[in-house]
């Protein structure tokens, strides 16, 4: 099976919806996912098997840098290499617009998975946001940071 990036329709949202349900204890809304669409600096990509979204990325592009705001894989999909193909949606995003020069992200620091995928796309642990995430545990957020200058 193939997989394909593209860029996230609203004709998406039931199974990016989905997806983000499943993946995480506090999910967007519909309309969070909504709002991004008509946000002039959001940039929303979806990995696809053939009519089946199976993950997607949300990021910003502000004043040269990329903030990445929401990534998510199915679970059935999961530890397949679904991951990297939405960050290479990153990469190619980031060369296309050469402004560029820094993305950063939060991850919840028991999410080891994911903390070493973004390791292996070079990003680095820069800080640690106590207490970030509000759904009851207070768990901690690592922010993760690549820079131009680092790669």
């Amino acid at each position: 099976m193939k997989w394909c990036l593209r860029q996230m329709t609203a004709s998406d949202l039931p199974q990016v919806v989905a997806i983000e349900r499943s993946c995480y204890p506090q999910p967007w809304s519909v309309d969070l996912f909504q709002r991004e669409f008509d946000n002039p600096l959001a940039q929303l990509f979806v990995c696809a098997c053939q009519d089946d979204v199976i993950g997607y990325l949300c990021l910003w592009n502000i004043a040269g840098e990329v903030e990445i705001h929401n990534v998510a894989t199915s679970p059935q999909w999961q530890r397949k290499g679904v991951a990297a193909l939405l960050m290479q949606a990153l990469w190619d995003y980031i060369d296309k617009h050469q402004i560029v020069d820094r993305a950063f992200l939060e991850v919840r620091c028991s999410n080891h998975a994911a903390i070493h995928l973004y390791e292996k796309h070079l990003f680095r642990v820069t800080d640690c946001r106590k207490g970030y995430y509000s759904n009851g545990d207070g768990e901690d957020a690592l922010l993760m940071c690549w820079q131009r200058t680092m790669d």
